[in-house]
């Protein structure tokens, strides 16, 4: 049965009934792999909408093969149909990619200036392009397709700590610092020690109160590799000579 289950001297649109069901259902499960981690973070479109836009976007490729398959075989039973057929094999696969590009703008959210769902209209985008690939059919297809769910997965679970650690080691922080004037070389060596890569500061202000003098200095840093953002916080605000730290 398997012999020519894979019969690469066929032509690419004959497909048989089997091997149909075996891309519809490779499709199916790898859609639902990439909608697993959407599900996990809750978004709104999850296992569920992606296994159906991986197995529609299938379906359409098979739709396509099929249609090319009837109309060859027509024109082969009767040549004066060449004058009359014209045979495109991307056609309604193209219509495919447009219907996505609907869909995953429907789950993109802007809201007073923030936007939300990028990610997963991109997953969509993905999940249609794997249905389609598996579709269309061959083994380098099925390979290409299951290595790059297989890939996505496990980066899309970790993104937001890989997010957070890239963030943290090059993300410029900016906060504002009111001191006691008399500690500012104590504060600078804190700053250095917790981690802060100090790349600019700004005087703000300097007053005096109850005798003691106050500088107020606008810090901009990043943060050390093995620190984090809360580490130079903490050991700032520890101080009983630091007035206030704002993270701006």
């Amino acid at each position: 049965m398997f012999e020519s289950f894979f019969d690469q001297s066929k032509l690419f649109f004959e497909v048989s009934y089997l091997e149909q069901i075996f891309r519809l259902v490779l499709a199916t499960v790898l859609g639902a792999i990439l909608g697993f981690e959407r599900e996990l973070k809750n978004k709104p479109a999850g296992f569920i909408t992606f296994m159906f836009v991986s197995l529609g976007a299938c379906l359409f490729s098979l739709l396509q093969l099929n249609l090319v398959s009837m109309l060859y075989h027509a024109t082969l039973e009767n040549s004066d149909f060449k004058e009359y057929i014209s045979i495109d094999t991307g056609r309604i696969i193209a219509q495919v990619v447009s219907g996505i590009g609907f869909l995953g703008a429907g789950t993109i959210i802007f809201n007073r200036g923030n936007v939300k769902g990028i990610t997963t209209a991109a997953m969509l985008w993905v999940a249609a392009a794997l249905g389609l690939l598996i579709g269309m059919g061959g083994i380098a297809n099925y390979l290409i397709a299951f290595v790059t769910a297989v890939v996505l997965l496990p980066l899309m679970l970790s993104s937001r700590r890989i997010g957070r650690k890239l963030s943290n080691r090059f993300k410029e922080h900016r906060v504002f610092i009111a001191f006691e004037e008399q500690h500012e070389l104590e504060l600078l060596a804190i700053l250095k020690d917790s981690g802060a890569i100090v790349k600019k500061t700004f005087f703000h202000n300097k007053y005096q109160s109850n005798g003691v003098h106050y500088k107020e200095v606008y810090f901009y840093f990043s943060v050390e590799k093995d620190k984090t953002f809360d580490d130079v916080v903490r050991a700032i605000t520890q101080q009983n000579w630091v007035l206030s730290m704002e993270d701006i």
